[in-house]
């Protein structure tokens, strides 16, 4: 793991507390306060290496985290994101069990975090039902975003994977623009980059998107979505 930085706490630090993480109130809050340490990492920062020990479990204040793994040919696979208001799930496993960390989460953005040590994060959870409620449940919903991802790498083409990352990512009422490159959007997917590019290429030609510099721009949505209809037909 990489050394950390910190930053002074805000003067608006326990509002933010208290906006972001609701259930975080009375005795827990006091606990909370006393033990966690408001931190920054700037984009492409790492927080955890994998391999690496899990010292704090970050909940994250502003920015997003991805975690993600590479692939013994060098690929990355994203496994999820992790957002204000959430905490990364994988960290929080590795604490209670005190396992090291077995994958990589690095900084999306320039991102602000709440980090609580691992014997603190330990106590907590045995002590307040209601932060043992919120884990749970970020542990359920990155489940399924993991089992999401498997689904997807194992049994769907490419030029699938590819259009259900521009549709979720643009999903009403979000922007209709994704600001990636072919290269990074082929990281997400675990592909090359002349694949995504020559798939970019052909929805363009179809005109499903609007291909512009480091943008991809959804412009015909309804057709993106029956192309991704006809696609799962002719696989299943």
């Amino acid at each position: 793991m990489l050394p950390l930085q910190s930053q002074p706490p805000h003067q608006d630090h326990e509002h933010d507390i208290q906006q972001l993480f609701p259930f975080i109130t009375g005795p827990l809050r006091q606990e909370f306060e006393q033990h966690a340490e408001c931190m920054t990492f700037d984009k492409g920062e790492k927080l955890y290496e994998d391999g690496f020990p899990c010292p704090f479990v970050p909940f994250i204040a502003d920015g997003t985290v991805r975690v993600f793994k590479i692939t013994e040919a060098g690929r990355e696979l994203t496994l999820y994101r992790v957002h204000a208001g959430q905490v990364c799930v994988m960290s929080s496993t590795c604490s209670i069990a005190n396992r090291q960390y077995t994958a990589i989460a690095e900084a999306e953005e320039p991102t602000s975090i709440y980090v609580v040590p691992g014997q603190s994060f330990r106590f907590m959870l045995r002590r307040y039902p209601e932060l043992q409620d919120f884990i749970f449940d970020e542990m359920s919903q990155r489940m399924l975003e993991l089992m999401g991802v498997v689904e997807e790498v194992a049994f769907w083409r490419v030029d699938y994977r590819l259009i259900n990352r521009l549709l979720s990512e643009t999903r009403p009422p979000q922007p209709q623009t994704i600001n990636a490159t072919h290269a990074q959007l082929a990281i997400e997917l675990g592909s090359a980059r002349e694949v995504i590019s020559r798939l970019l290429k052909e929805f363009e030609r179809r005109g499903f998107v609007k291909l512009v510099r480091r943008h991809v721009e959804i412009v015909d949505r309804e057709g993106l979505e029956r192309y991704k209809a006809d696609l799962q037909s002719r696989i299943l």
